[in-house]
């Protein structure tokens, strides 16, 4: 079995970044990410991310991906989109098989807007 490594930029999913108190008086950075509106999954255990990694075809020298990370979508959702909607659907992340030699970085460095104060409500942590 190969050695994997993922990495997942939740950043590119719609979304804020916004800081919140917790019980304890804590303030930390929350990132918010509405559920239907990132095609989110309710499972009956979770809520899921469903993904999908594909193989790199151009290598980098100065990356060890092996393999960029995209959104699954049901084909019927798939085919409701038009080309330009497909095309602005975001990469998510990437893959090292550590058994493959190949690379490509797809990461952009994405900073989440930060929304107003608005957000009512204590944080659970």
């Amino acid at each position: 079995m190969s050695n994997i490594s993922v990495k997942v930029n939740l950043g590119n999913l719609k979304c804020v970044v916004k800081p919140l108190t917790g019980k304890s008086g804590l303030v930390q950075d929350c990132l918010i990410i509405p559920i239907s509106v990132n095609n989110l999954v309710r499972g009956k255990e979770g809520i899921y991310l469903d993904l999908i990694a594909f193989r790199l075809k151009e290598m980098k020298p100065d990356s060890k991906d092996t393999h960029c990370i995209r959104q699954r979508f049901s084909k019927d959702y798939l085919e409701s989109l038009t080309e330009v909607q497909k095309s602005s659907l975001p990469f998510l992340g990437s893959l090292v098989d550590w058994d493959k030699t190949s690379s490509i970085n797809i990461f952009n460095d994405l900073v989440a807007p930060v929304v107003p104060d608005g957000l009512a409500g204590d944080l659970p942590f």
